[in-house]
Parts: structure tokens; C-alpha cells; sequence
């Protein structure tokens, strides 16, 4: 199922957060666990994965009711008639930032240049390779290539004239900075680059606020939602939410900011060979972050070998999908 995908994806990519801390210096992840509360309804569906792969990797949870969150955690006021879990292990945060950088540490002293411009179009040079095209007029040639633009992938050359089948959804989040002395179960706060530590709520789906949308598939759209100037309604709405569930946490200042997730139809990630010798990696369905390691450890091992290279799951579980 695509939960168990996801779930599996996720947990082998935690197990290398810590030999990459080691070889980066970089703080990743904060195992500070993984607390969900809702209605008994909307829980129900995930539970009975979730308990399966709790208990085949060693993993332990408690059962969440009202009054367990009153007594655990009084700053956060949960809905009447709530339940829920908590796991610890293996379970927290992650420094998106930190990640990136650690990443780029690591590929450095093992030898990777990065080139900082925009790849425009990738074309296959018969007997000779492939050839990828920046925006500053470079042009790399390489034996094989992998393919990771996430909701830029069809705005550039890159595909040689196919498309794949994304929905681009807009999203609007909102930061919330609060002092050293608060800690928030459902995130703890985190610190920014500029210092300052903020709590984020974001991704409901309520048009009406500009919190969601969905995009056309160009690039002047994605550009205009990232750029989006400050939408009152949805300040208010934020501001709403954060005051019902925390209600004696205090807000220094507040941030609104916006994203852009690149959804699949049918909810997996597209991850195969789109031309023999580029592999693809697209549609990251607003969750794959977690799963970035192994994502790539399965991009990296099937390009060398020349044909999908990874233990447990097909490559039927992530094929790719092209608009007509």
C-alpha cells in the first residue's frame, strides 16, 4: 500500500541520519517522537498500519486519549472527544536546511562539483552519452544522468518533450515565533537562519483563506504563488488556529510563507528510467522529505546498475506517469 511505501522509506532513511551527522557535523534529526490526535474516524484508517509496523520494527506507542494530552501536555488544548498516539522511537523532526547542507558537505570531500545554474534541457547524443545544457550556456556530457526537479520538472527541456502527470497544489504556512522557554509536542520550535525560533502550521485545504490552490502547470505560476504577497484572511485563519490549539503560548511575531507541492495521481512517488539512461525521481505528494536518503540510495544504485536496484519494494509500486 502506499502507506507501508511511505513507512518504510521513511524509517530507512532515519537510520542514516546519524552517520551522516557524524561525516557532516550538522544536527539533522530530533528524535523528540511523533504525536497524532484526531477523531476516532479519522484515525481509524491509519492505526492498524501503523500498529503492524510499529511492532515488526521494535517500536513502541501510546494510546492517546483527551485526557492523557490534558495531563502530558497542558499547553495544547486537543479537540473534545480527540484520540490519538505517540511514538517515540525513531520518530521526531527534521532540519530540512541541515539536511541540504550536510548532504553537500558530504558529496564535496568525496569529490562532487556542484554547479550552481538552472539545467535547461537534457538531450541524448547517439554513441557520445547524454548531454545536459545549463542556463549559463554550459554544457556537461555525462554517461548518465539522474533527473530530480521536483515541481520544476516539466517547465524546462528536460523530458524531450514529454510531460509527467503532476498536479501542482499551492500551499500557504504560517511561522510563528515564539520564545526559548515554550516547547510545542506537535513540533517543538525550530530555529531559523535568522536565529529566531518559530512553530509552523500549514497545509489545511481551505481555498477560501488562500491557504491552498491548485496551480496551472507553468512556470509564471509557481514563480507568482512563491512570491504571493501577504493574504490578510489567511493570517487571521492562522492566527485563529494557533490560539485555539495553544492558548498559553505566547506569539512574539508571526511569518507567512508559501510552497508548492508537485501531487501524483495516484499518491506514489514516480521514481524509474524515464529514457535508458536517466533515471527519474518526481512527485514528492508533500511527504517525501523524510524518505530523501533512500529515495536517493534508489536513484543512485539503479543508474549505475543500469535497472531498478532495491530490496522490498518494485518498480510497478512507483511508475511513472505521463500527461497525454
Amino acid at each position: 500500500s502506499d502507506v507501508k511505501c511511505e513507512q518504510l522509506l521513511a524509517y530507512r532513511s532515519t537510520l542514516q541520519y546519524s552517520q551522516l551527522e557524524e561525516e557532516s557535523g550538522l544536527t539533522i534529526f530530533s528524535e523528540v517522537g511523533y504525536g497524532i490526535v484526531g477523531s476516532e474516524q479519522v484515525l481509524r484508517a491509519t492505526n492498524e498500519m501503523s500498529d503492524d509496523f510499529c511492532e515488526k520494527n521494535g517500536m513502541t506507542y501510546e494510546l492517546l486519549d483527551e485526557e492523557v494530552v490534558a495531563e502530558k501536555w497542558s499547553y495544547f488544548s486537543p479537540p473534545p472527544g480527540c484520540t490519538g498516539r505517540f511514538v517515540k522511537e525513531l520518530n521526531g523532526y527534521l532540519s530540512i536546511r541541515n539536511l541540504v547542507q550536510a548532504c553537500h558537505i558530504v558529496c564535496k570531500e568525496r569529490g562532487v562539483e556542484r554547479k550552481m545554474s538552472i539545467a535547461t534541457s537534457i538531450r541524448k547524443i547517439e554513441g557520445e552519452g547524454i548531454e545536459v545544457e545549463l542556463e549559463d550556456g554550459t554544457v556537461l556530457s555525462a554517461k548518465k544522468v539522474i533527473l530530480a526537479a521536483g515541481s520544476f520538472v516539466n517547465f524546462f527541456n528536460l523530458l524531450q518533450g514529454r510531460e509527467v502527470d503532476l498536479q501542482l497544489n499551492g500551499h500557504t504556512v504560517m511561522k510563528f515565533e515564539v520564545s526559548d522557554g515554550d516547547y510545542i509536542y506537535i513540533l517543538p520550535p525550530m530555529e531559523y537562519p535568522n536565529g529566531r525560533k518559530y512553530i509552523k502550521l500549514g497545509h489545511p485545504t481551505h481555498p477560501e483563506y488562500w491557504l491552498s490552490k491548485h496551480l496551472p502547470d507553468t512556470l509564471q505560476a509557481v514563480k507568482e504563488w512563491y512570491c504571493l504577497e501577504d493574504k490578510p484572511e489567511a493570517r487571521q485563519h492562522f492566527k485563529h488556529l494557533f490560539s485555539e490549539m495553544f492558548p498559553t503560548v505566547s506569539c512574539l511575531s508571526e511569518e507567512l510563507d508559501h510552497c508548492v507541492m508537485a501531487m501524483t495521481p495516484n499518491g506514489r512517488q514516480y521514481l524509474g528510467f524515464c529514457e535508458e539512461d536517466v533515471f527519474l525521481a518526481a512527485g514528492g505528494n508533500g511527504v517525501s522529505a523524510k524518505m530523501a536518503l533512500e529515495i536517493g540510495l534508489i536513484c543512485a544504485n539503479s543508474v549505475m546498475l543500469g535497472k531498478w536496484d532495491y530490496q522490498d519494494l518494485e518498480e510497478g509500486d512507483f511508475k511513472i506517469l505521463y500527461k497525454p
